[in-house]
């Protein structure tokens, strides 16, 4: 069995066309040359739920994975915010 690869990227369609991402480009030929490919188009106006990723790739893209946590912040449905003073009585 092939382990499969997932890449996210927003995109516009123009005259029938989808263009990839320059940022993407070359990953995609290295991983997918050659090869049959599926292709799942969606909305951006719908909230996407994003797949969730391999911790490993930040180093890919990153520098730190403090900066790969502010470019790929962590969604948390319905988060419980604490005032500064809740945070400390803990």
């Amino acid at each position: 069995m092939s382990q499969t690869k997932t890449i996210t990227f927003d995109a516009v369609l123009e005259d029938d066309n989808i263009t990839i991402p320059t940022s993407y480009r070359n990953e995609l030929v290295a991983l997918f040359k050659d090869k049959k490919v599926r292709v799942t188009v969606q909305s951006a106006e719908e909230p996407a739920k994003k797949p969730l990723s391999n911790m490993d790739d930040w180093q890919k893209t990153h520098d730190s994975f403090i900066q790969y946590l502010i470019d790929n912040p962590i969604e948390i449905e319905n988060p419980i915010r604490l005032t500064r003073d809740q945070m400390h009585e803990r």
